[in-house]
């Protein structure tokens, strides 16, 4: 499965960019790349749905820092 699936995709229709540090607007694709990069998972196309998925739950989705994302990830995989 790669991003440009429309199984990967679907998951991601609701969601806008994200703001990072210096106030760029990431994708929403480069966002969760970097977050498991940045967090030591791996690569792969499991990772990024089990991210994407969580991303998903988040109802009201408006501009979120990669900040505020990376901080409610972080408690969501702690388990």
């Amino acid at each position: 499965m790669s991003w440009d699936s429309g199984a990967m995709r679907q998951h991601f229709e609701k969601m806008q960019g994200v703001l990072d540090a210096d106030n760029e607007i990431l994708n929403i694709e480069d966002y969760v790349d970097q977050f498991l990069r940045t967090r030591g998972y791996a690569l792969t196309d499991e990772s990024r749905l089990r991210v994407a998925m969580r991303l998903e739950q988040i109802t009201e989705w408006t501009h979120y820092t990669a900040s505020e994302l990376d901080h409610w990830l972080d408690t969501c995989f702690k388990a």
